[in-house]
């Protein structure tokens, strides 16, 4: 019977111990849990609201993220502007795809081949208009270097003109001083137009001794000739050589 509150007694005893050993391991592990968290997370501790130098570690640190953060989206706006045209491109066909039929991208594409067969036109016709211009240029060049060319042939067609009246002037003064039974016989054989111009060109005076003392088939000619009104020739009835064009310096243009 003694035996018995003994062994209650040692089994109290034995729960005691084993409940307060139970009691301060539970709270070592309390004390313990934060403390490792917060040195595994030390990164994402927060700031003592009442350390002045750890406020200011805190605020240059979200300047710097700030900063970073502005240089990113800097970074891609860059990359942004250099493939704006890709990026239109694509959104371009994302809206095409989204908001249009097959048919209907189709007939699209055809106007875009059209347009660009309109420009690839417009631009032909403004490079013909430019050769016609430039054409029209050389043109007018050579027309005023022929216009000068005419003035020139003009002048000098004057003075071999002159120089030849004053040639014929001599031969007829010749004829003139002449005795008129020798200039009768020498005109009477030469051809009947060179015998009109040298005795239009004489006097009177002169002209009737030598006519009484020509041949009377000579003096018959040479009086019909007389008679009739003188051919004159004027520079106008001088008819210029044909002068071709060359064409080897004038651009070809392609009008098709």
């Amino acid at each position: 019977m003694r035996l018995l509150p003994v062994l209650i007694l040692l089994t109290v005893a034995v729960l005691a111990v084993k409940s307060f050993s139970i009691l301060f391991d539970q709270n070592a592990l309390v004390i313990e849990l934060p403390q490792a968290l917060a040195a595994e997370h030390g990164e994402g501790e927060k700031p003592d609201e009442t350390d002045p130098e750890a406020q200011r570690q805190a605020a240059m640190e979200a300047q710097r993220n700030i900063d970073k953060e502005r240089e990113k989206r800097a970074t891609e706006r860059e990359e942004y502007a250099k493939n704006i045209d890709l990026l239109l491109q694509r959104r371009e066909d994302q809206g095409t795809r989204e908001f249009f039929t097959d048919s209907e991208i189709e007939l699209l594409q055809s106007l875009k081949q059209r347009r660009d067969l309109l420009d690839r036109r417009e631009r032909q016709i403004d490079l013909q208009a430019k050769l016609l211009e430039a054409a029209e240029l050389q043109l007018e060049s050579k027309i005023a270097k022929l216009t000068a060319l005419e003035q020139i042939i003009k002048q000098k067609l004057g003075e071999v003109n002159q120089l030849e009246i004053d040639r014929f002037t001599s031969l007829v003064k010749t004829y003139e001083t002449m005795k008129s039974k020798d200039a009768a016989a020498i005109l009477s054989i030469l051809d009947l137009d060179i015998m009109e111009k040298i005795t239009r060109s004489m006097s009177t005076k002169k002209l009737a001794p030598i006519l009484a003392d020509m041949d009377m088939k000579a003096a018959r000619a040479l009086t019909i000739r007389l008679a009739q009104p003188p051919e004159e020739l004027t520079i106008d009835n001088i008819r210029m050589p044909n002068m071709k064009a060359d064409r080897s310096e004038l651009p070809k243009l392609n009008l098709e």
